[in-house]
């Protein structure tokens, strides 16, 4: 059976796969967009082990931070995924507007990364395929 402290080894593994293609890409970060059941299973659990059992959820992952931040809608959801997430609890964020905490983030991630693709993407891959799905969000680069 897996233990907590080995899915903390395994997802940082996974982590350190998609940071790797990131920086292949050139991508400053890696936003995952998710939401309550049935969408609370897949990518952001996959970086977080985060389940959201409700509402919306972002997970923001640098090019070069091991420990992607965790954006959820509500407080409660917030406790809930500090209790079970594989990211460093204070980490796991509720803030009053979901989408300025990421636009931030994003920007703050930018700034330490300097990297040549600066534009806000979202970007997913299985990493035991051979294919990239890459969609970029609507959200506008200031430069």
């Amino acid at each position: 059976m897996l233990t907590h402290d080995g899915l903390v080894q395994d997802v940082k593994g996974r982590i350190s796969k998609i940071q790797d293609m990131m920086k292949s890409e050139d991508f400053a970060a890696l936003v995952i967009i998710g939401g309550g059941a049935p969408g609370g299973m897949g990518a952001i659990r996959y970086i977080t082990n985060a389940h959201l059992w409700g509402g919306a959820g972002y997970a923001v992952l640098g090019q070069d931070d091991p420990d992607p931040y965790m954006l959820v809608w509500s407080s409660y959801q917030g406790v809930w995924t500090r209790n079970e997430t594989t990211t460093r609890k204070e980490r796991v964020e509720s803030p009053a507007d979901l989408m300025e905490r990421v636009q931030e983030l994003y920007f703050l991630v930018k700034i330490k990364t300097k990297s040549a693709r600066p534009i806000l993407s979202c970007l997913w891959k299985v990493i035991q395929q051979d294919w990239i799905c890459k969609a970029r969000s609507a959200i506008q680069d200031d430069d």
